[in-house]
Parts: structure tokens; sequence; C-alpha cells
């Protein structure tokens, strides 16, 4: 008598729908890695910018303070741009000077108009540093005042 085939007592290996679904599993997983690997570059390359801005911040300042010691009467009032470049990154420096009064909290122009004929007394100076990958993040910036030294002005 024939019975048929004898029944398997252990697997001889995977089947198709097995293999499938250990593929598809680890392509999540592998997706999920490239994420989190592209976050960790875009996060690190943004701290990156921001670290060079800040520098880019404290250099103009320093030249700022710098010029104000030897000549303070030449500094130049307004807007002053440049663009420079740090590893293939472009930044743009902004420095925006004008003279304040002693007890003003507003720039000079909104001071004097107030008719307190308060004369400015110190120069408030602003930098400001963006660059292409800054995003939403608020720019590089400092602020800072300069007394004019004793007999800088006659």
């Amino acid at each position: 008598m024939n019975e048929g085939p004898e029944p398997r007592t252990s697997q001889a290996g995977f089947t198709i729908v097995e293999l499938s679904l250990a593929i598809v599993i680890l392509l999540i997983a592998m997706g999920a890695v490239a994420m989190a690997l592209a976050s960790t570059l875009r996060h690190g390359t943004n701290s990156a910018g921001r670290t060079v801005a800040s520098g880019l911040v404290t250099e103009e300042m320093e030249t700022v303070r710098q010029d104000a010691r030897t000549n303070f009467s030449t500094l130049p009032l307004g807007l002053v741009e440049r663009d420079t470049e740090v590893d293939g990154v472009r930044y743009h420096v902004v420095r925006e000077s004008e003279f304040v009064a002693e007890s003003s909290s507003e720039d000079s122009c909104s001071n004097t108009s107030s008719g307190s004929g308060a004369a400015p007394a110190f120069l408030r100076v602003r930098v400001i540093v963006t660059w292409p990958g800054i995003g939403a993040a608020p720019p590089a910036n400092a602020e800072t005042l300069l007394a004019p030294p004793i007999g800088a002005y006659d």
C-alpha cells in the first residue's frame, strides 16, 4: 500500500514569504538609520556654521574696538556690509553704527526728535552675521557701546 510522502520533521529553509518579510524589516530599519544620520549631519553643519559666524562677529567687534582706540573719529557710521568665505561657505557680515545719547534706550534720531537736546555720548555698534544654511535659526549677533576717548572731538 502506498500511503503518500512522509511528513517532514525539520525545515529545509526559509519560504519566500519569510524572506520577503525579513527584507522589508531590514529596509525599514536601514531607512530609519539613514534618516538619523542625515539629521545628525544637518545639525552638525548648522552648528559649524554658527561657530564660524560667532567667530566672525567677535572678529568684527574686535576690529571696531581697535579702530576706536586708534582713531575714533574716523569710524564709519551707518551700515557697513561685507561678505567673507570660510571653508566654501559665504557669510554676510553687517555692522551698524550710530551715536546714541547717554540716557537713550533708542537710536539717536528718535532721542533728538523728542526735544531733549542731549548730545550723543556713545557709539552703538551692532554686528549681525548670516549664512546660507542658517534656516529658521536667529543669526549670530552682538552689540556694544563705545565711549569716545577724551579729546576725540573738539
